[in-house]
């Protein structure tokens, strides 16, 4: 899952949209040798505010961006001293609005108001799309100050991002969100054994590691422990799992919805592009047949 650092509108206090982008984003790099070639300027108090995703979001609420003060919390109080630090250094005063599920009509609705009181967002990506589409946000190839060919910058998001010669939202290394969010998947090496199955490890040395290899052993594990006829979480499932992951398998597997053509712009489809559209969407139900069996999946 993709959670976009997008690019806002300033507010009009004299700051440049440049200057207020990139002084966010400026980390301590001294361990590292890194330097973010940000020109040393005191702007004499002006505000960077961030708008981010509240509690309304589940588990996702924006946690790496702003933090009041410190409470022993690890990820809380490492942000708060990155703050400090970049609040020291440019003479700036870091805040934080947020905003529940309707965040990219809270943002529009600013913007054509002319309030221009966000600087930064941290949006998911259904959200970014739709700022992108309404005009709410800068192309951040055409803000000052931000080189987005640094190291912490997602060189495999600004690659699917960009679209049109535009990059409008992208990740980076400022959030978590994104690395909280990467799939994984494991294996329960009592049952392999007492079912006398392939070890996966050896499976994917081999490249014979598939969804349907998956499948097949899901199937021979998955039976009705207390024998009353209907699958139950008391019962033995092949794979627990929950919708997403069919997204997850697909781009896993190397997929992708569409490519860009020459000019930039959304065209055919990566790897599926001399497929029909009958045999992606086959691809796609298989995948989802796969996840979602009754008999072998808890979801």
């Amino acid at each position: 899952m993709v959670i976009p650092f997008a690019g806002c509108a300033s507010d009009t206090s004299g700051k440049t949209d440049g200057e207020n982008t990139e002084s966010a984003g400026t980390a301590n790099t001294e361990d590292t040798g890194l330097t973010p070639d940000v020109p040393d300027k005191n702007y004499s108090g002006a505000s960077f505010t961030f708008f981010d995703r509240n509690e309304e979001y589940t588990g996702w609420q924006t946690i790496d961006c702003y933090a009041e003060q410190q409470n022993g919390e690890p990820i809380n109080d490492a942000v708060w001293q990155r703050n400090s630090v970049v609040e020291d250094k440019f003479n700036i005063v870091i805040k934080e609005l947020r905003s529940g599920m309707d965040m990219d009509k809270t943002l529009y609705n600013s913007v054509m108001a002319g309030e221009y009181i966000y600087d930064a967002c941290m949006m998911r990506g259904t959200h970014s799309s739709l700022a992108a589409q309404n005009g709410s946000l800068f192309d951040l190839y055409s803000v000052n100050y931000i080189d987005l060919s640094k190291p912490w910058w997602d060189q495999n998001a600004n690659s699917d991002f960009y679209i049109g010669g535009k990059l409008y939202f992208t990740c980076s290394d400022i959030s978590i969100s994104d690395k909280d969010g990467s799939w994984a998947m494991g294996f329960n090496k009592r049952l392999l054994e007492d079912n006398s199955l392939e070890n996966p490890y050896d499976l994917v040395k081999n490249n014979l590691w598939t969804i349907d290899k998956m499948y097949e052993m899901a199937k021979t594990v998955s039976y009705d422990l207390d024998g009353d006829g209907i699958m139950t979480k008391d019962d033995v499932w092949g794979i627990t799992a929950e919708g997403y992951d069919t997204y997850a398998m697909f781009f896993a597997g190397g997929e992708r919805i569409f490519k860009n053509n020459a000019e930039g712009y959304p065209g055919s489809f990566s790897r599926l592009g001399k497929s029909s559209k009958k045999e992606r969407c086959f691809i796609t139900r298989h995948l989802s047949l796969i996840i979602g069996a009754n008999q072998n999946l808890l979801n």
